[in-house]
């Protein structure tokens, strides 16, 4: 199963790298999922609260953890084992200064809490800038493209049985038009779970919204650009190998975009 520690992959790799990429340091969160009873190997009960939620609570723990960090950097803070530990200067998360990473659902979530910033809700600024790897992105055509029935058992899961739930959760996606910052969608070609389409319709909405569509690979950062990257690994393998989600946090790390006024 994926949690915050299968970052530690890419992290290793970003760590060892030479050059900073203006990286002052990383984050991962966890967030509570949708029950998953039938899963192979790891099958959720009904009596854990952390496997047993459904849309907007995993947004709600996103958006959560982003204001915890801002409003408790560099605190000392209590954990549930009755211990506490000691938070590093993460103020730059309420300043506004951080990218907002996220792989398939959670690419979902990082479109979706920055919809919300920015639109002025929430105690921090949006990010300056958003990476989707492999994202989900329009939640019915998912399940419409995709006969397999695993693919309806977890929307509904997350999203409930009404699928005027997931046209909204959908178009909560895109909607950036108050946002100037940058986004870098990646999605691999030979990706065995999540088609192509998902990110070339974000793509058509982000320019309907005033983002111009540039390469992954230009050099110029002016705000409100999206791009593609198109890498060649199995969906979960991103986090299994690490190396192309190392690679993608390195290009919108150093497209990402700062308004003169954060400097």
């Amino acid at each position: 199963m994926i949690t915050r520690k299968s970052f530690n992959t890419a992290l290793d790799l970003l760590i060892k790298d030479d050059h900073p990429h203006n990286i002052a340091g990383f984050v991962s969160l966890d967030y509570r999922l949708s029950p998953y009873p039938s899963h192979p190997t790891s099958p959720s009960s009904p009596d854990d609260n952390s496997r047993n939620v459904q849309h907007p609570e995993h947004l709600n723990d996103v958006l959560g953890a982003l204001s915890f960090l801002g409003s408790n950097a560099g605190e000392e803070v209590g954990l549930k084992n009755g211990g506490s530990t000691h938070l590093p200067d993460t103020s730059s998360i309420t300043a506004g200064r951080y990218v907002l990473c996220g792989h398939s659902c959670g690419a979902t979530l990082a479109m979706q809490a920055t919809a919300i910033l920015s639109a002025g809700h929430g105690s921090i600024r949006s990010p300056v800038a958003l990476s989707g790897m492999e994202g989900i992105y329009d939640i019915a055509a998912l399940v419409a493209t995709h006969t397999h029935p695993a693919y309806r058992e977890f929307v509904t899961a997350a999203f409930g049985q009404n699928e005027k739930t997931w046209v909204t959760a959908s178009q909560l996606v895109g909607k950036l038009e108050k946002w100037r910052g940058n986004v870098l969608l990646v999605q691999s070609s030979s990706d065995e779970l999540v088609d192509m389409e998902q990110t070339e319709s974000l793509i058509e909405k982000l320019v309907v919204q005033g983002f111009t569509r540039t390469s992954s690979t230009s050099t110029g950062n002016q705000g409100k650009q999206v791009s593609k990257m198109v890498i060649d690994c199995l969906h979960d393998e991103v986090w299994e190998k690490g190396t192309e989600l190392a690679k993608a946090i390195r290009v919108v790390t150093d497209k990402a975009w700062i308004s003169p006024a954060m400097h």
